[in-house]
């Protein structure tokens, strides 16, 4: 039991503690804990991390911060690499698992793979929650997000997806 402060519990996920009840409806978590929980909201790696993560130690990137503070002219063999670099980072993102990968691989193939599988678990874990027509509903409302962010009107809309069939 983590209460008695013998271990250290991390866990993670979505609508971690709901439960449903046999009417289909959300209920309270039987507990929540307080005063010994630290809830820690994770990012993605931002382009720093990403030189970090790629062999690129703190002398390397300090080089680059100074010539950005500085205003002055980048060299033209550095700008090139460092603008190589950071099209890595936009075609790899920042997800810790996918850069790691490329880190080790340079492979783009198995980043666009690996960002495949974590999409479709990000889908599984999304609908687990629902029941029954509320599964589809819910992993449909999930694959719109993208097509609707990509819209000059940055409002989710809720009307824009299929509607629920009883």
């Amino acid at each position: 039991m983590s209460e008695n402060f013998d271990y250290d519990v991390i866990s993670s996920g979505s609508l971690l503690g709901l439960s449903y009840s046999d009417l289909d409806e959300f209920e309270s978590p039987l507990s929540i804990p307080v005063g010994y929980e630290t809830q820690i909201i994770m990012h993605s790696l931002d382009f720093e991390e990403f030189l970090w993560s790629n062999g690129y130690n703190e002398e390397s990137v300090s080089v680059i911060k100074e010539y950005f503070y500085s205003n002055n002219k980048i060299p033209s063999v550095l700008h090139k690499k460092y603008e190589d670099l950071f099209k890595d980072y936009i075609i790899v993102g920042g997800m810790p698992e996918v850069v790691q990968d490329f880190a080790i691989n340079k492979d783009y193939a198995r980043v666009f793979d690996l960002k495949k599988q974590i999409l479709a678990e990000y889908q599984d874990d999304i609908s687990k929650h629902a029941k029954g027509k509320e599964k589809e509903y819910v992993r449909k409302t999930y694959s719109a997000v993208p097509k609707q962010l990509a819209k000059e009107l940055k409002k989710f809309q809720y009307s824009t997806i299929e509607s629920k069939k009883n």
